[in-house]
């Protein structure tokens, strides 16, 4: 979606009051702009307008369709005209809900999404609105193209339209009107409730299109020559890798509801821990490949670290229920019991070594790694894990 230079009105209300028998479309439009998680709502009243500090009339007009204006002054044009012929029988409420939404969305910055090829939801020869006397600037997150359809704010509305604003158009909503969030300084990979993985923070794309196993998790880690490298399971069963180091299927099976764990390695690159679907502990990355023969507990996943002196070393539940260890600091069982349906997490220390904690069959949190073994006398949660850096 494209923008001119947006309206700043902070929590306000715009105010409206509509004749001619739009009194429902003017409330479903409203409503669109409210159930958007916006720094400011709207409201339609025909009388006092105290309390508010921006006001919009909606006016009857000639003709079928709308027009309105762009913001200035960090306040919302005053003014949207909607069309006397879509009362028609023609048209449905949602398709007049439609030509209001959109006429609104004008008055607090937006442009036709189609501006470079009116073409494209108006049918007939490329017309192209070029800046409009006020801009033309590509909201961050939504796509530079145009579709029939794709938009309440294309600029021609088809007979039959649904009356709500489109995924994009939230997206754009939300990126000018939408509450401030933190800034992000480090790299943050997650499952987002698309089921795609998302990278966000210095260098991260967004959205990557890399589509995830559900219930599963990605992991990232920072590289020593600098950026991150993720680790996930997609939705193809296969681990995959993505980020700085490149990205690449690398047509290894993962366990049915488990996730990998990634390192960077001090002498750059990374390597990666999971639980194959043979139930077997695997490596992979810069350090090789390689099935350690070692049988995991169904349904959980390991913990790997780069050490500081080179190379790694990963913790898990094994198929006995005991914390195992394995890597270049050696392999061992701890002999220690973890609680059913948990994983250990494990961290290297900067002076070399590592710590490791995990919920003990007893469901306390025990440590256990270069500083000593040991219960923190701590209970917790049955089925949960711990995670330490």
């Amino acid at each position: 979606m494209t923008q001119s230079t947006p309206a700043h009105p902070g929590p306000a209300v715009a105010n409206m009051s509509l004749g001619g028998g739009y009194a429902p479309d003017l409330n479903n439009a409203i409503t669109n702009y409210n159930n958007q998680p916006l720094t400011f709502d709207m409201r339609r009243t025909t009388g006092s307008t105290a309390g508010c500090n921006a006001t919009i009339t909606a006016r009857v007009s000639g003709g079928t369709g709308g027009s309105s204006g762009f913001p200035s002054g960090g306040r919302p044009f005053g003014t949207i005209n909607i069309g006397s012929g879509l009362q028609s029988a023609t048209f449905p409420t949602a398709t007049v809900t439609h030509v209001i939404t959109h006429e609104l969305g004008h008055t607090i910055g937006f442009r036709h999404s189609d501006f470079f090829d009116r073409s494209i939801s108006c049918g007939g020869s490329p017309v192209n609105e070029g800046d409009g006397g006020v801009g033309a600037i590509l909201v961050p997150g939504t796509p530079s193209g145009a579709t029939v359809g794709g938009s309440v704010m294309n600029s021609c509305f088809r007979s039959v339209e649904p009356g709500v604003f489109t995924a994009t158009d939230g997206t754009a909503l939300r990126a000018l009107y939408g509450p401030s969030r933190p800034t992000i300084d480090f790299p943050i990979a997650f499952q987002a409730n698309t089921t795609v993985l998302w990278v966000v923070g210095p260098g991260g794309p967004g959205p990557t299109g890399l589509g995830m196993m559900p219930g599963t998790s990605p992991s990232i880690t920072k590289l020593a020559t600098g950026g991150y490298e993720v680790a996930f399971q997609a939705n193809t069963g296969r681990l995959w890798v993505t980020g700085t180091a490149g990205t690449a299927d690398t047509g290894l099976g993962m366990m049915v509801g488990t996730s990998p764990s990634i390192t960077g390695l001090a002498g750059g690159g990374f390597e990666v821990a999971f639980q194959a679907n043979t139930s077997r502990l695997w490596v992979t990355g810069t350090a090789g490949t390689a099935d350690t023969g070692l049988g995991m507990m169904v349904g959980t996943s390991p913990s790997i670290a780069g050490l500081a002196g080179g190379g790694f070393e990963a913790a898990f539940q094994a198929n006995t229920t005991r914390l195992w260890v394995t890597g270049t600091a050696g392999t061992a069982d701890t002999g220690l019991g973890m609680a059913a349906g948990t994983s250990p997490s494990m961290a290297a220390r900067p002076g070399g070594g590592f710590n490791l904690v995990f919920q003990a069959n007893t469901t306390s949190l025990w440590t256990a790694g270069s500083t000593g073994t040991g219960d923190l006398g701590l209970g917790m949660a049955v089925r949960t894990s711990p995670s330490t850096n």
